[in-house]
Order: structure tokens, then sequence, then C-alpha cells
């Protein structure tokens, strides 16, 4: 892996945490980032057979939680790019 794929994935892994970190405090549910993988370099596959980067949540507390409204990106000017 050369330094630039390495600062791409520390980038993301950085976001991704911030993310689990500070987006669901307000809702009553409790949303834990649980896996995710930002970088598939073909090592898994998923049901279409494509090597698509993925994010589990997993909601411990006993209400459902609304997620519309919430996105996930990799570039400032796409925001809502997920």
């Amino acid at each position: 892996m050369n330094l630039w794929s390495t600062t791409i994935l520390t980038t993301r892994v950085g976001a991704l945490i911030a993310f689990g970190l500070c987006a669901f405090t307000h809702m009553h549910g409790g949303l834990h980032i649980t896996e995710f993988l930002a970088d598939n370099g073909g090592s898994q596959l998923d049901s279409d057979g494509d090597a698509s980067d993925w994010i589990e949540i997993f909601n411990s507390g006993p209400e459902n939680v609304d997620l519309d409204g919430f996105h996930l990106t990799d570039e400032k000017e796409a925001l809502n790019r997920w």
C-alpha cells in the first residue's frame, strides 16, 4: 500500500469514527458503528459480486431510529454522497 492509499484510508477511518461518535448523540436509540470496510480491495465481495465498501450500524436501544437525512461521504463537495 503506498502513502497516498494509506492517507486516504486513514482519512476515511477517521471520518467514520467521528461520524459514529458525534452524529447520533441526540437520538433515543443507542446506535453504534460495529463494522466497516473503508477500502475494499476485492477481499470481500457482496451478493452482486462487487467489492463494495460498507458500514454496519447497530441499534442497541429499544426504539427504532430514523436515519433519514443522515449521509456518509468521502468528498467535501458531495456531503450526501451515500
